[in-house]
């Protein structure tokens, strides 16, 4: 039994990856937490999907208005009585052993702030209950003590987000950032002001896979540069006060790659205004490296994962029709 864990799903229209989400849940190797799917107003009977389950574990907690999905997730926060907390979303899925690793390190660390782990990134539906990739891919935890760690994980070839994150509830509850300053990127802001104040653990294992696709926010908007923006100018900040400064040219990459993914684009005003911080040579080095690096590389990336396959499938269909 695991009374001293609660695990939250935020859900918001997606009936199809929620039962799967649930699904990775109940697979877990302990057993007696409570699920609490958190619904932002679907269209959908949401009761009715998770009934199907047949599991007097699972509670569904349905807002009548959306309420965005930061709001979803701090509600999911005011709402927890336990010790330990997981704020899980719908369109991803969990190792089997995923929250007993977890709660191993907090029963043996329990000054930490939070834990977090490694992630898959899932571009096929199919292969989001696959974990076989652990089989070979086991390699510990690491702990982080020192203020501002975060940021040498987040500008390294680490990848973690909300829903790999297992809370020390008492903690996280002092630590609100600005949601409207952030939006959807606001994990980002979260973890890294969390990490001012308390140390943290990461698992150096992907048990988490996370599905690629569109409409991942529960708060379906226009996106707003600016929150990028504000994101970045945070990271800014956050690597001065810390004597980080050679995470600059890092911080430069990432705004690079972000304003060649975004529509409309930020003309380059609001972007030496983003890096202000910085030196004249680095704000010429984005114009003339990163900028038509990060372009080209991702029109690249987005051809062979998206063009490609569809181009190859497109084929077969026409030769078997011959």
């Amino acid at each position: 039994m695991s009374s001293e864990l609660e695990v939250y799903i935020l859900s918001y229209n997606r009936p199809e990856y929620l039962i799967r989400c649930i699904q990775s849940v109940l697979n877990q190797t302990i057993i007696g937490f409570p699920i609490i799917v958190l619904d932002n107003a679907s269209d959908f009977d949401v009761v009715g999907v998770v009934s199907q389950f047949e599991n007097d574990r699972i509670s569904v907690v349905v807002n009548p208005v959306n309420i965005n999905s930061f709001n979803n997730f701090a509600k999911a926060i005011s709402l927890s009585k336990s010790k330990f907390l997981t704020v899980f979303h719908d369109d991803d899925c969990m190792a089997p052993t995923l929250l007993q690793e977890q709660l191993k390190i907090f029963n043996e660390y329990p000054e930490l702030g939070f834990v977090t782990t490694g992630v898959n990134l899932i571009y096929n539906e199919d292969e989001m209950l696959d974990f076989s990739v652990l089989k070979s891919n086991r390699s510990g935890f690491v702990l982080f003590n020192s203020k501002g760690a975060i940021l040498d994980e987040y500008f390294g070839s680490k990848i973690f987000g909300f829903s790999t994150v297992m809370y020390n509830r008492s903690i996280i509850t002092s630590v609100i950032p600005e949601p409207q300053r952030f939006a959807q990127v606001i994990d980002r802001a979260y973890l890294l002001k969390l990490s001012e104040s308390y140390s943290f653990a990461y698992i150096d294992s992907p048990n988490c896979n996370s599905f690629q696709h569109i409409g991942q926010d529960s708060y379906n908007r226009s996106w707003d540069f600016m929150f990028d923006i504000n994101l970045i100018q945070y990271y800014l900040d956050s690597a001065l006060k810390f004597n980080k400064k050679y995470l600059i040219k890092f911080i430069l990459n990432e705004l690079a790659l972000l304003y060649c993914l975004r529509t409309p684009l930020p003309n380059l005003r609001q972007v030496f205004n983003c890096i202000k911080s910085t030196s004249l040579f680095d704000k010429f080095s984005f114009i003339i490296f990163y900028l038509p690096y990060n372009y080209f590389r991702n029109k690249l990336v987005f051809f062979i994962k998206n063009v490609l396959p569809i181009g190859f499938y497109n084929t077969l269909i026409k030769l078997k029709k011959l």
